[in-house]
């Protein structure tokens, strides 16, 4: 393993010995084992060869002050690439200045893949270890020097706790050494804690507090008696009060009396609005039955007229044709040429007589042409009173087709539900708009009366109306419960039709038998059922118009055969008689016969201006009949409103009466709860001092039989910790053992130096001291502290290395600062043989000193100046800047 990259951005140190923001090594083509760092004093040797490890920090390595290693107010970033075999890592450390410090995110990538991208230090260390084998405890072993504290100079309990931290088999014991210390921190404070609440819940005497706990269970049951008795007298009373209020609030059965009142003189003021109108029409109108019958009697003088006049009409043709004849056989009585014309027309008479003869053979209609067109008059009313309904809802119109005139009182039975059901929506709707708005002046009244929030007057009052939709979508109530109304306006619109559909339904039942009867008998009548012409109102024609048409038309023809062959027999008269007629009688017919046609006219003009009349009287009367059948409903429904508005009042003095007797039990019962209020509070404050008293005594024998219990567990548990402890506990053993296998390594490298004048000597490690004995000459010292500074440095150096070969698996890189310094100069080609021969034993790819001496002078090394320096420039030595 070797470092290949270290890069420092921002250090302090850095920035103060060298002026520089920026220091960067590239090792990454120099594969040299042994890097020497060389310079001035304060040019930041020591800094820079404490950073060639992994963490971000020295740590506890470093005995000198760490404090703002990044300057402030700037972003710091420290950048070191290690090579291990084929897989290369890049270690990132970013020191952030946030809020007037700086904070560490650790970064480490291996073969370009990041393994910890949250940048947390925790995890970092971890990964560390994991693929590099090294942890920052481990730096005081890899890194030596005057400034590192290592371990010649730990103190007694720093070594037991540093080499214990060494040895993965003391890592348990240490753990659960620091479990088993930290529980028993905690039971010495649950003891004391415990000691102390006894003394104090003990100070009054345990006795008199029972005494007193069975004195005020007594009192407590007497009150408890007295309640009872109140709640039994409450409970009849509220049962009264139920009786009356029929499970509703005083101030709900107030709110009802006052809308039945509302109610009572609404529909008194509607019973007198629609009374008006209904003697308002019956003073100027007779019965609907008269009004039928009326009706009835002019479509049948109607229909007569129309016959009569159908009569006349034929006849003032013919006499017509007659004074035509007779002025013309005035003119040439004696005018063979006009014998001729009129022989000639005779004959064209015949002829067409035979055409007309053919166009109506086999037909047969006993009805003339004026009833064919009565009945298509007939039928187009008939179609309009269709087309009028059809307009309706479907459902509706089938509903009252098969109906009679109860329908209507049903439709206005409905209408008052439907209306009692808006206006109980409209309030509500109503009520949440004002609650919604409601602020009140005060803090809401809860009554003595309501023992929980489940009372009615509490959850109808518009703040708890306005609690139960907090967080509700507002607009949407509103619009659930419009919506709901509307459908009610849609029903009454629909109900209030009733009357006007029926009407028009009954005046077609009116004139349907006759139109169906005519159409039968000339084969054009499709269906009898009127019901079946709505069922089908949008598929089916209920008769052939074309079959009618064609029936008038025939109708037509046989008046014109008729016509004909009148005219026929006149002309054949008018040349039998041409001769003998003389023209005195000619005279004497066309006077009579012009007579009869005028008589003919003047009849036929006041046929028609009757039948004009009559048709406005049908009008007028059809009017007079659909306001007559809502009349009829709107009287039965004034008698149904004033049976309605006599129950009414009848219902407002019962429940006035009732008001006044609940009245009296309202009183007795705020008597009775006042009472029961301050016996509540005085049993309350007693079963608090008895809940006291018995948490008191409780406490006191719990806490008792408590603190016996920790005694006990801390009499196990103090055992169990000295076993566990590294300072006389197995972890101490483990160390022993560990220590006597590197002595003799050890010893084996210093002997290269110091030969056999120096010797270390068994550990000599006990429950209260660790000291590392060494011989002097054959002179035993106790602790390797007291040798001198370059003793010191070679036995550290043996140390070291010996406990990185039993310690260390992969992480190797050692750091040495300043380590041949206090040598004398004749020890230090010794010095370089311990450390050769040592790199070879852990099997070291790179070495870091710090050195002021030319010890390697001639040595194949790598040269790092820190500042500019006089070196022998050998072609064994690589020279490198910072």
């Amino acid at each position: 393993m070797r470092i290949t990259y270290l890069k420092l951005v921002n250090f302090l140190h850095i920035y103060s010995g060298l002026n520089k923001t920026e220091v960067e090594l590239n090792f990454r083509e120099n594969r040299k084992v042994i890097n020497i760092i060389i310079g001035k004093m304060g040019s930041c040797k020591s800094v820079i060869l404490g950073h060639l490890q992994p963490f971000y920090g020295f740590g506890t390595l470093d005995s000198r002050s760490q404090d703002g290693i990044i300057l402030d107010g700037e972003n710091g970033e420290k950048i070191i690439e290690y090579e291990k075999g084929h897989d290369s890592y890049h270690i990132s450390h970013k020191y952030n200045w946030k809020n007037g410090k700086h904070t560490v995110k650790s970064y480490i990538s291996k073969n370009d893949i990041e393994l910890n991208p949250n940048g947390n230090v925790s995890s970092f260390r971890s990964i560390v270890e994991m693929e590099l084998g090294i942890e920052q405890s481990d730096l005081s072993m890899i890194r030596l020097g005057p400034n590192v504290t290592n371990l010649i100079d730990m103190s007694a309990a720093e070594r037991k706790s540093y080499m214990a931290s060494r040895l993965k088999d003391t890592e348990i014991y240490s753990v659960l050494y620091k479990k088993l210390n930290e529980e028993m921190r905690l039971l010495n404070a649950r003891a004391s804690i415990l000691a102390g609440k006894i003394t104090t819940l003990t100070k009054g005497s345990v006795e008199d507090m029972r005494e007193e706990k069975a004195m005020l269970a007594e009192s407590t049951q007497a009150i408890q008696s007295q309640i009872n008795q109140i709640l039994g007298d409450i409970g009849g009373i509220e049962s009264q009060l139920k009786s009356i209020f029929k499970g509703r609030t005083d101030i709900e059965y107030r709110r009802e009396i006052q809308l039945y009142s509302d109610e009572f003189s609404k529909l008194k003021n509607d019973i007198a609005v629609r009374r008006r109108e209904i003697d308002e029409v019956q003073s100027n109108y007779h019965s609907i039955s008269d009004v039928s019958e009326s009706l009835g009697a002019i479509k049948n003088e109607y229909s007569r007229n129309i016959e009569e006049l159908g009569r006349l009409e034929k006849l003032y043709k013919e006499r017509g044709s007659e004074l035509g004849r007779l002025q013309e056989k005035k003119l040439i009585s004696k005018d063979a040429e006009q014998l001729k014309n009129m022989r000639e027309t005779y004959e064209e008479l015949l002829q067409s007589l035979d055409q007309i003869e053919d166009e109506l053979h086999g037909f047969k209609c006993k009805y003339a042409t004026p009833q064919m067109r009565a009945l298509l008059s007939q039928i187009n009313t008939v179609n309009e009173l269709i087309s009028d309904i059809g307009l309706y809802n479907h459902s509706t119109v089938m509903h009252i087709l098969g109906s009679d005139s109860s329908i209507l009182r049903e439709a206005n039975t409905k209408i008052d539900r439907i209306n009692g059901k808006r206006s109980k929506l409209q309030r509500q709707l109503s009520n949440l708009k004002f609650a919604d708005k409601y602020e009140p002046s005060e803090t809401l009244f809860f009554p003595p009366f309501c023992p929980t929030k489940d009372c009615p007057y509490y959850q109808t009052h518009p703040v708890t109306l306005r609690d139960k939709t907090k967080g509700n979508d507002l607009d949407e109530m509103y619009g659930k419960i419009q919506v709901e109304i509307d459908q009610c306006d849609h029903e009454i619109d629909v109900l209030t039709e009733y009357p006007i559909i029926y009407s028009k339904i009954r005046s077609l039942r009116d004139i349907w038998p006759s139109i169906t009867s005519q159409l039968s008998d000339i084969g054009a009548l499709k269906t009898t059922s009127i019901t079946k012409v709505f069922a089908n109102i949008y598929n089916q024609k209920w008769y052939d118009h074309d079959k009618v048409v064609d029936t008038l038309n025939l109708c037509a023809r046989r008046d014109k055969y008729y016509e004909l062959t009148q005219k026929t027999q006149a002309m054949k008269a008018e040349l039998t008689n041409a001769e003998r007629d003389d023209e005195t009688e000619i005279f004497e017919k066309i006077e009579s016969i012009q007579t009869e046609i005028d008589n003919t006219a003047s009849r036929i003009a006041e046929l028609e201006s009757k039948n004009e009349s009559l048709q406005q009287s049908q009008k007028m009367m059809e009017s007079v009949y659909i306001k007559l059948s809502k009349i009829e409903m709107m009287i039965q429904s004034v008698k149904d409103d004033e049976n309605k508005l006599e129950m009414i009042r009848d219902k407002i003095s019962e429940m006035k009466d009732n008001l006044d007797r609940a009245e009296g039990f309202n009183n007795a019962l705020t008597d009775k709860r006042i009472r029961q209020k301050t016996l509540v509070m005085t049993l309350k404050e007693q079963q608090d001092r008895i809940d006291r008293l018995n948490v008191t005594l409780n406490d006191i024998s719990y806490s008792q039989k408590e603190f016996m219990k920790v005694q006990e567990a801390q009499g196990y548990l103090k055992d169990i910790v000295e076993a566990t402890s590294s300072n006389k506990g197995i972890p101490l053993v483990y160390v022993k053992l560990f220590l006597n296998q590197c002595k003799d390594t050890v010893n084996d490298l210093i002997s290269d130096v110091f030969g056999d004048s120096i010797e270390i000597l068994d550990f000599d490690i006990n429950e209260t001291d660790f000291k590392i004995p060494y011989a002097i000459n054959g002179s035993p010292v106790k602790d390797i502290s007291s040798a001198s500074q370059g003793q010191r440095s070679i036995i550290s150096l043996a140390l070291s290395f010996a406990l990185v070969r039993q310690s260390l698996s992969d992480y190797n890189i050692m750091l040495l600062d300043e380590m041949d310094g206090p040598l004398y100069k004749d020890d230090r080609d010794k010095f370089i043989s311990i450390l050769f021969k040592q790199i070879q034993a852990i099997n070291a790819e790179q070495i870091f000193i710090v050195s002021h001496n030319n010890t390697f002078d001639g040595h194949n090394v790598n040269i790092i100046m820190t500042t500019d320096e006089n070196v022998d420039r050998s072609h064994q030595i690589t020279i490198m800047k910072v």
